[in-house]
């Protein structure tokens, strides 16, 4: 289920089979998608992904799911 939700996106728990261990999956809501989110989504998911340090979240893989909702998967 949804852990939080906030203006531009849902956060849920999720489980990284590969690895065995748990994630969270942040999904943008698809009714607030505009260019400008979809840019900041964008630009969240590119820091994180080149971040490696205890105290921040990292990005594990991010994408589009089936309905087109851009998603990133988080530690």
């Amino acid at each position: 289920g949804c852990m939080a939700e906030g203006g531009m996106g849902a956060v849920y728990r999720g489980w990284d089979t590969v690895q065995g261990r748990a994630v969270a999956i942040k999904v943008m809501k698809p009714d607030v998608v505009d260019p400008q989110l979809l840019a900041r989504f964008a630009r969240e998911a590119a820091a994180g992904q080149g971040l490696d340090h205890p105290s921040i979240v990292r990005v594990l893989a991010a994408g589009a799911g089936p309905g087109g909702a851009p998603y990133l998967v988080m530690d």
